[in-house]
């Protein structure tokens, strides 16, 4: 049963029903007045982000590394011991979707359209050894001014790739998922980050405290929705300006973010079971597909024992790369450009990610 607290902060009815109409209407007054101070003055608003960035890898770079680190060893540990056994439901109770269709929502909703882009990029930015901030100064793969043969660059370079989009990133979302899952469906308290605070404060998260971490939550979410939507956007419509000759300004871009948008709020309005599931299992099926004729239609042998390798050279070197922080400017350039982005990334969509995989995982 929801508390009292709960149940006169949450309308029951109109607009706002099943929600927090003041938190509500906060986030969407903030979230609107950082929009519109951006767009006043975009060149002011990109050089004090430039210095907020530039504080934060040279004074909090280790900070993420460590952060990340334990959540992978936190993960670790959940799964090896009791606790790995907890229902994230009523005992008794059955998974609410299959695993097919569970795994499909996960993917989709955790790396899509980020992994569609970087999968392709990000590799082959390693693998030239020609870049500057690229493979010559990127100490995780051990190339500093070492020549090597192409299929050693690959590997490396797939090495880099599987440690930014692998155990790291999905151990943050799996933390918020399973305090969310875990406190909105075996102790009955609300779907929203405020309730991990719950051993802590107590009744007090439906207090100010509360409302804040809900707030920041919403905040962070913003910023790393912008990022993925901007990447996307950027994605199509060089794809676009290369198969049709459209133009990929910011014209289009704006157009595809708007179109991107309206196609996920109507996929969010129509729930969880129909659209998003759905529109998840065909975004696996086509993923899929485009897999097998990469398989099939190239070198299927090396390929295969290519990601064999590539896999095992990640795993065996996976704790060096986890704790790994920069000291040379090289280096350290290096890692704030790719590690320290992605982490901060993977954190920012943790409260929306997490809240969407503790929703599915009943």
């Amino acid at each position: 049963m929801r508390s009292g607290r709960h149940r006169r902060a949450t309308a029951d009815a109109g607009l706002w029903k099943g929600l927090n109409p003041a938190m509500a209407l906060a986030a969407k007054c903030v979230v609107l007045a950082f929009v519109l101070a951006i767009v006043w003055d975009v060149d002011a608003a990109g050089a004090v982000f430039g210095r907020i960035r530039d504080w934060i890898e040279s004074t909090l770079g280790w900070f993420y590394i460590l952060v990340v680190a334990v959540a992978v060893l936190t993960c670790v540990f959940l799964v090896c011991s009791r606790f790995g056994r907890i229902r994230l439901g009523d005992d008794g109770s059955v998974p609410e979707f299959k695993t097919s269709s569970w795994i499909a929502m996960l993917f989709s909703a955790g790396i899509g359209i980020g992994l569609l882009f970087f999968s392709i990029a990000e590799p082959l930015f390693y693998f030239d050894s020609s870049q500057t901030a690229g493979y010559p100064n990127n100490p995780s793969a051990d190339l500093a001014g070492a020549v090597l043969l192409d299929e050693q660059r690959a590997m490396h370079a797939m090495r880099v790739t599987y440690f930014h989009w692998g155990i790291h990133g999905w151990s943050v979302y799996v933390l918020v998922g399973l305090c969310l899952a875990y406190f909105g469906f075996r102790k009955k308290l609300p779907l929203t980050l405020r309730s991990a605070l719950h051993p802590l404060i107590g009744e007090r998260i439906y207090g100010p405290a509360g409302d804040l971490v809900d707030l920041l939550a919403v905040f962070g979410g913003v910023f790393g929705i912008a990022t993925s939507l901007g990447l996307g956007a950027s994605q199509m419509a060089t794809g676009l300006d290369m198969l049709l000759g459209v133009d990929p300004g910011v014209v289009t871009q704006v157009a595809l973010i708007a179109a991107i948008s309206v196609a996920a709020t109507l996929s969010a309005v129509s729930g969880v079971s129909r659209g998003i599931r759905i529109l998840s299992e065909w975004n696996i099926r086509m993923s899929l597909l485009l897999l097998g004729c990469f398989l099939l239609l190239g070198p299927f042998q090396w390929l295969a024992g290519f990601v064999a390798s590539s896999l095992g050279e990640y795993l065996w070197r996976l704790i060096p790369m986890s704790f790994w922080i920069a000291d040379d400017p090289g280096e350290a350039a290096w890692q704030n450009g790719w590690t320290i982005f992605y982490w901060g990334w993977w954190i920012s969509w943790a409260p929306f990610v997490g809240t969407f995989i503790a929703r599915v995982s009943r």
